[in-house]
């Protein structure tokens, strides 16, 4: 990685930080819906996340998208 790089690159700690209830909720949910359905949960909070929307917004979307069962032709 370039020098000139570094400067753009998060503090880990936040990254962590922003990322852990996610991942969290993914192992959560994996032990009821199988692994290919909650990394795809993750997967979709993480994207929205990037996109600027907070965890508990992110969460809900994508939860009333599988209640909708919008997810269906993905497992």
């Amino acid at each position: 990685m370039k020098d000139s790089n570094k400067e753009m690159i998060p503090n880990y700690k936040y990254v962590l930080m922003e990322v852990y209830p996610v991942s969290m909720d993914g192992l959560n949910e994996s032990k009821e819906t199988g692994i290919k359905h909650a990394m795809l949960e993750v997967a979709m909070t993480a994207y929205l996340m990037g996109m600027g929307y907070d965890y508990e917004y992110a969460h809900d979307a994508v939860e009333a998208w599988e209640y909708d069962d919008r997810f269906g032709m993905y497992y």
